[in-house]
């Protein structure tokens, strides 16, 4: 059965644009949590290091186990 050149105009049309919109959504989607995780890491990592510099500032000169 042929399909008119109507249709089959429409059909690679959508097929394109739906093609185009998953790349795009997939890139954006990988980006979007790169960048997430990368700023997560970041402040736990800026997170440790006010801990050591509290730690070595504060308590490094006393002992940590009860007397």
């Amino acid at each position: 059965m042929l399909n008119g050149i109507k249709e089959r105009m429409i059909g690679s049309y959508l097929f394109i644009i739906i093609f185009t919109v998953v790349i795009i959504e997939s890139f954006l989607i990988f980006s979007i949590s790169r960048y997430y995780y990368k700023n997560m890491e970041n402040m736990v990592s800026n997170q440790i290091k006010v801990s050591v510099d509290f730690y070595n500032s504060y308590l490094a000169s006393s002992s940590l186990k009860k007397t």
